[in-house]
């Protein structure tokens, strides 16, 4: 529960987990559990510095949580990224295939893959089937 209380663990084990290919990105609990006992996510976390930013605080508003996150490279250079929005919000919506993706790659920790793609492709027809237990799982 620490380690999900801390922003400078959740970049460095975002970094990570984006490193190992996880696309969607989904943090759950399974994924603090085996980051939290990862050694290049704690190095990496303690080499994140988490600072404030009067253009980001300026810019919150109504459903606006702005961040920027900067990072140095070993060579010098360094990359940033704004947003104004984040993602699932009216001005960031998350798209259907996107929602599929994830619920794709959540459920298929739990199930096996025939199961899981027999599952996920009735959903498109949901409103085709006559009651809930079609899809329940």
């Amino acid at each position: 529960q620490q380690a999900q209380m801390s922003a400078p663990f959740a970049v460095a084990m975002t970094f990570h987990l984006l490193t190992e290919g996880m696309e969607p990105l989904i943090l759950g609990l399974d994924e603090f559990e085996r980051m939290s006992h990862d050694a290049r996510v704690k190095d990496l976390s303690h080499r994140t510095n988490c600072v404030f930013d009067a253009e980001m605080d300026a810019a919150m508003g109504p459903g606006k949580v702005p961040a920027r996150v900067s990072v140095t490279l070993k060579d010098g250079r360094v990359l940033t990224q704004k947003v104004f929005f984040p993602k699932g919000c009216r001005e960031n919506p998350i798209t259907p295939q996107e929602v599929f993706t994830r619920a794709q790659q959540m459920i298929s920790q739990k199930y096996p893959a025939n199961f899981v793609s027999a599952w996920l492709a009735r959903l498109p027809k949901i409103h085709t089937l006559p009651h809930i237990e079609g899809i329940m799982i």
